[in-house]
């Protein structure tokens, strides 16, 4: 009686584990790796590097942010690197020329038009504009293992 109960055990915690382990490989699978260059970057300020989902775009706080700060930017350019989960996204990127750690707005053009160094990765086609675009203009999907971004920063700081 005591083996029977044992094996019982034994199978129940087995499964279990095997459960665990496919769920575990399943998530991983679902990750993946975003990377990529900004260009134009003058190497003074802090870049702010943001990850973006429908339901965050155009408020204030990001899902994840990534800094880049001056000592890793050669030559105006810098890299970057992130893990996604499966999903859609965007990427916002500001080089922060006053050192408050937003994206300031000149006030000339109605807040509308950003005063500092920006950019968005936009793998489908240039963006074009003076106002924030809407999360599927500049959105894009983790449908590969790795993806890789070539960011131009606009309003360079000369």
């Amino acid at each position: 009686m005591r083996m029977k109960e044992y094996s019982t055990k034994m199978i129940f915690w087995a499964l279990t584990a095997l459960m665990l382990l496919s769920s575990y490989g399943q998530a991983l699978a679902a990750m993946h790796r975003f990377s990529g260059n900004v260009i134009g970057l003058s190497g003074r300020h802090k870049v702010y590097v943001s990850l973006w989902n429908d339901e965050k775009w155009g408020g204030i706080f990001p899902l994840n942010v990534t800094i880049i700060y001056p000592e890793k930017i050669r030559d105006g350019a810098a890299e970057f690197s992130m893990t996604l989960a499966d999903g859609e996204y965007a990427i916002t990127v500001f080089e922060d020329a006053n050192g408050n750690g937003k994206l300031d707005y000149d006030e000339s053009f109605l807040g509308q038009v950003p005063a500092e160094p920006y950019a968005f990765f936009r793998p489908k086609a240039p963006w074009f504009g003076f106002r924030w675009p809407d999360f599927k203009q500049v959105s894009f999907k983790t449908n590969r293992p790795e993806i890789f971004a070539k960011i131009r920063m606009k309003n360079r700081i000369r």
